[in-house]
């Protein structure tokens, strides 16, 4: 076993775009990373989350911990972490981040072992407007969307959410109950067409653990969490308004979301898809909205359906 422990701190005004940048590709398992970068216009990875340069952070570890800070406003990660039994953390404090991870895989890896499994992901937002999106136990590039979700369009079509795209996520314009830009409950279609369009190429993220809390004022952040497992806990809290929260769990039995948000005028999706044995598989939803003039939708299916 190698074990490696890399610590970095970047500081840098928070008067200026700081452009401090971190290129990272480790193999190996037992590793220690800590990042923390504080200030403005830090970047790890690169600014997008397909083709070549999302090579600038690959990460296939095993039993490892990696700890990333974002300390400011207007910065970027994005990149692929392939991993079993490793504790990740994601910590921001400031406005306007964005996260974007594929995890379960990483760009250019010929193993045939695509996998999240055994992984502890906790992630704390603190501030307004941040972006952050996790697809866990998903092998292919394609879906690791979206590249603008401030355009107003959470995911684009060719992600398969083809039933939501057009909603838009102001909160000036949100009046009341399934008020988004227009007419929210025209935008539904059938459950079938919602998974179907879907069609994503399975990886593997079994008994992933997951913890999101999004504290104090939080206001209009972007969420996106994807998991494709078996035996998933998924757990979160958002204190705050105007959020915007899009979840699914599939392909996998046991699966268990605890929901515990309050605040006014969000918009959530929660979807969850079980396997095929209806008596063999149960998807649990757990939930306690506390809020006013929010929307809420919650599909469950069972494959056999």
């Amino acid at each position: 076993m190698r074990t490696l422990i890399l610590a970095l701190l970047l500081t840098a005004s928070a008067f200026a775009f700081a452009d401090n940048e971190i290129y990272i590709e480790q193999v190996g398992e037992g590793v220690e990373i800590i990042i923390e970068q504080t200030g403005n216009g830090n970047l790890i990875g690169q600014n997008t989350s397909t083709g070549a340069n999302a090579t600038d952070m690959k990460l296939q570890i095993g039993n490892s911990n990696a700890y990333w800070l974002f300390n400011g406003s207007n910065n970027l990660l994005f990149g692929d972490i392939n991993s079993d039994g490793s504790n990740i953390d994601y910590n921001v404090q400031g406005s306007n981040n964005r996260i974007n991870q594929l995890i379960g895989t990483v760009t250019g890896n010929t193993s045939s072992n695509q996998s999240a499994d055994a992984i502890d992901m906790n992630v704390d937002v603190q501030g307004d407007y941040n972006q952050t999106t996790f697809r866990l136990g998903n092998k292919s590039e394609t879906y690791n969307t979206p590249h603008n979700l401030g355009d107003g369009a959470f995911f684009n079509n060719s992600a398969g959410f083809k039933t939501y795209s057009n909603h838009t996520f102001t909160g000036s314009n949100i009046t009341g109950y399934g008020t988004y830009g227009g007419n929210a409950t025209s935008n539904y279609g059938s459950n079938a067409a919602y998974w179907d369009a879907w069609n994503i190429t399975e990886g593997s993220a079994d008994g992933a653990n997951i913890d999101l809390l999004v504290d104090g004022s939080g206001a209009s952040n972007t969420i996106g969490a994807f998991i494709n497992s078996s035996n998933a806990v998924w757990d979160w809290d958002i204190t705050g308004s105007n959020n915007w929260i899009l979840t699914t769990q599939e392909d996998g039995s046991d699966n268990k979301i605890s929901v515990d948000l309050t605040g006014d005028k969000n918009y959530v999706f929660v979807g969850q898809r079980t396997g095929t044995s209806i008596s063999g598989a149960e998807a649990i939803l757990d939930a306690s909205f506390v809020t006013d003039g929010s929307e809420i939708t919650i599909i469950q299916q069972d494959t056999g359906e």
